[in-house]
């Protein structure tokens, strides 16, 4: 370990110990509730729950207007929710950990679960969320317990199961942008041993971009969702929980705009065409064909529960698909430059899952013993072409040798017009049939009744069949052209190089790659918790994390450099085929933290450090017309986090946390530019700071409440690319500074009135930079949500 992690350490630990010396015990009214928490797979307080994790409640959740997984970070600051080119990209970070969001090849390294089923894409886990009971955000490598899909964290959603007693609620909510939301929920006994509940929802809002090349508003929301649920309780012992639900999303997203407009502007503006340069937060883009998203998320689950007596025996069988259809104008100008580029991605997934939970008894012993297993077929395609006004524009960038002029193509022997014809370009299918399966347990030995040691372990083994197979019509791709180096220089080459934006791709399995990969890991947990006092624990722990293979499934996949020799002597070489990377291998994570948790009468707080590792962690970055994949050897976080809730009245509460790391990349030489080793990763905010509080009071009789909160995030690098990082930074900032605000009435019994506001002060910032598509030294973005507000009626029954 370093000398500035062991004084982060040292000094942290000396602020946890002081955090205990000062706080008193209590003997009157917890400031709250004992809260639940069942991510660990066995039901838990959070006080007692010796593990880093965030709790966040129903009614938090219905104060603060969180609709979906994007809003949750709002209140949950070591959690970043970051949406990119479509609705259902969507990247998951925790402490800076996370990837993922726009590749069906690569599974996230923070798992999302809902009602403990996986959702092993952020594409299956983006919905707006139905009758919850509570969301828990566990931090750090999760693997003995959940595999290899939880190395940098875990999401947990609960919802709300059947209820034998009739109830339901119906709610209408009406915002600015013309955003309609409805939705309503029923439950009740079907017979003294079954119970159902039913839920529904519909959300739609007019999209807060304009598109001045188009006509259309992008943006915005079309959602449709439904959820049935059967409780079977045929006796004591015995549960059922059967859950199917469906999600359907078609929406126009997303507006990218300029952000830095490089020498290639010119050339679109000498066309005709229009961009609004440098100019996010105008809102207004120009495309010159839809940008549209169609989603669809179904699937079934069953959970059977049955008490042995001596354990508890669970079951969970899922089973889901998710769809989505996706078409853009990849360009972001007016101009045709590329065609409208079409993406399709199907999942089907299969999950099972055996565990064994001791019930409570006199032994000093708790234990858990379980097996999961995990199949899924992925399945993508794609295709990027040359559009009408291509060759013109390349013209313009060519000068007097520009494509029409037949200069380039006669140097080669070819006719006049054979470079930069519409629909040039590739089109790729691609897919991945991955099997997994773990062995899990811990076991819990008492040693005192203070003390509590614990050890876990998890053994997954994770194969996958990959292909990947693409079509290539551009010609000009397809041109050597080292041998005019020698007559024009290479400076001039390599600027006729970069214009053969569709890669020569060597189709796999072949004769040299055989497409598959195996891995397995033995990941554990060594944890001892003690109990200062009756209101003070405190843990230490040291955990190991698991992340199996991810393939690139992209256009920028290449063959290793190593496997050359033998693609060569095959006869698979090609012009132009350029060595890469075809897949990253599997990452392992570790991490030590150390904890506290305190629980008063009118305060409650937990404070844990820690020292975090992911080694050959899967980079993936946009390069612009792909994607890169690379294992960095090596990235590292130290940081503190502290959640307090205080309750200085019974009417008032107030919230504080913040999450405070140091990270870098300790050793990244082979990035996709260049060495990195030392420097601080991108898109990893150093602080990020939640501050809420509500205030419940009367008017006429009847409850009312107001509530706030505050969300800040520190500025960071917006790409590992240190060129686009300095050209962008220069000119805007991804600092976050967002103030959400709500009020509500029981205007009568079980029928509330609130009003809310996200982003009051309309904060404006940008969420993530890419380089702009066959636009070299231009950068694209896209801009954060601006303020909405509106109104909310439920009527409760």
């Amino acid at each position: 370990m370093h000398h500035n992690r062991k004084l982060m350490m040292s000094s942290c630990l000396t602020a946890v110990l002081a955090a205990g010396a000062i706080a008193s015990p209590a003997t009157a009214q917890d400031v709250e509730d004992q809260i639940i928490v069942t991510a660990t797979k066995r039901a838990t307080t959070l006080q007692d729950i010796p593990i880093a994790v965030s709790v966040v409640g129903e009614q938090e959740i219905a104060r603060a207007e969180i609709q979906d997984l994007l809003d949750l970070q709002s209140v949950v600051p070591s959690l970043q929710v970051t949406q990119i080119n479509l609705s259902n990209a969507t990247n998951f970070i925790i402490r800076g950990f996370g990837n993922g969001a726009n590749n069906a090849g690569i599974e996230p390294s923070v798992g999302v679960f809902i009602d403990g089923v996986y959702r092993s894409r952020s594409a299956a886990a983006l919905s707006d969320l139905p009758n919850i009971e509570r969301v828990e955000v566990l931090r750090g490598p999760q693997s003995t317990l959940f595999g290899k899909n939880a190395s940098a964290g875990v999401v947990s959603i609960v919802t709300q199961a059947p209820e034998f007693e009739f109830g339901g609620s119906v709610e209408a909510t009406y915002g600015n942008y013309d955003a309609i939301r409805l939705s309503g929920d029923i439950t009740g006994p079907i017979s003294e041993s079954v119970a159902y509940s039913l839920f529904g929802s519909y959300n739609r809002r007019d999209g807060f971009v304009e598109d001045l090349g188009t006509g259309d508003d992008i943006n915005n929301r079309n959602r449709f969702a439904l959820r049935g649920q059967l409780l079977v309780e045929p006796n004591e012992n015995l549960s059922v929980r059967i859950i199917g639900d469906y999600d359907q999303f078609d929406e126009l997203c997303c507006g990218a705009a300029n952000l830095v407009n490089g020498p290639t502007g010119a050339a679109v503006f000498a066309l005709g065409g229009a961009i609004d340069p440098e100019n996010p937060f105008s809102r207004q883009v120009f495309n010159n064909s839809e940008t549209a998203n169609e989603n669809e998320v179904y699937g079934i689950s069953g959970q059977v529960d049955y008490d042995f007596g001596f354990a508890t025996g669970t079951s969970i069988t899922a089973y889901r698909k998710t769809d989505n259809e996706n078409v853009q104008d990849v360009d972001y100008t007016s101009l045709d430059l590329l065609n409208p580029n079409p993406n399709t991605s199907e999942l089907d997934t299969f999950t099972q899952e055996f565990r064994l939970t001791s019930n409570p008894s006199d032994s000093r012993f708790d234990w858990m013993v379980g097996a999961y297993y995990f199949n899924e077929d992925v399945r993508i395609t794609d295709e990027v072409t040359w559009g009408s006004q291509a060759r013109g524009y390349i013209d313009i960038l060519l000068g007097a040798a520009g494509a029409s002029s037949g200069v380039l193509e006669a140097a080669f022997g070819l006719p006049n017009g054979t470079f930069f014809q519409q629909g040039q370009g590739l089109t790729e299918a691609s897919g991945q049939d991955n099997e997994s399966w773990s062995v899990f347990g811990t076991v819990d030995f008492a040693a005192t009744d203070r003390l509590t040691l614990t050890a876990g372990l998890n053994y997954t083994e994770d194969r996958k069949d990959v292909f990947h197979n693409i079509q290539t019509t551009d010609v000009y791709s397809q041109i050597d052209f080292s041998p005019l180096v020698p007559l024009f220089g290479p400076a001039a080459v390599a600027g006729l190089q970069g214009l053969q934006v569709f890669p020569q791709f060597l189709d796999f399995p072949n004769a040299v790659e055989n497409g598959r990969s195996k891995d397995d890991d033995l990941t554990y947990t060594l944890r001892a918790a003690f109990d200062a006092t009756d209101n003070l624990n405190v843990y230490a722990s040291y955990a190991t994390g698991f992340k199996a293979t991810s393939w690139n499934l992209s256009r920028d996949s290449r063959p290793f450099i190593s496997d050359f020799p033998a693609i060569t002597a095959a006869g698979l070489l090609s012009t132009n085929l350029a060595s890469g990377t075809r897949f990253a291998g599997p990452e392992s994570a570790e991490v030590f933290e150390i904890g506290i948790k305190g629980r008063f009468d009118n305060f409650r707080f937990s404070l844990d450090v820690f020292d975090q590792t992911i080694e050959d962690f899967q980079s993936f970055v946009f390069l612009g017309t792909g994607f890169g994949l690379a294992n960095a050897g090596e990235q590292s976080t130290q940081g503190l986090e502290i959640e307090t809730t205080w309750q200085p009245t019974d009417a008032l509460t107030l919230n504080f946390a913040g999450t405070f790391l140091d990270p870098k990349f300790d050793s990244f030489p082979d990035s996709s530019f260049g060495d990195l080793s030392g420097e601080t990763p991108a898109q990893f905010a150093k602080t990020n700071i939640s501050i809420g509080g509500n205030y419940d009071f009367e008017i006429g009789g009847r409850d009312a409440y107001i509530r706030g909160d505050y969300q800040y995030q520190s500025s960071s690098a917006f790409e590992d690319d240190p060129v686009l990082d300095a050209q962008v930074g220069a000119l805007f900032s991804n600092a976050v500074n967002l103030v959400n605000m709500s009020a509500g009435i029981e205007l009568a019994d079980d029928l509330d009135l609130s009003v809310w506001s996200r982003n009051l002060f309309d904060d404006e910032f940008v969420v993530f930079a890419f380089p702009s598509v066959v636009q070299a030294g231009s950068y694209s973005g896209f801009a954060n949500d601006p303020r909405t507000y509106g109104v909310t009626l439920r009527k409760g029954f």
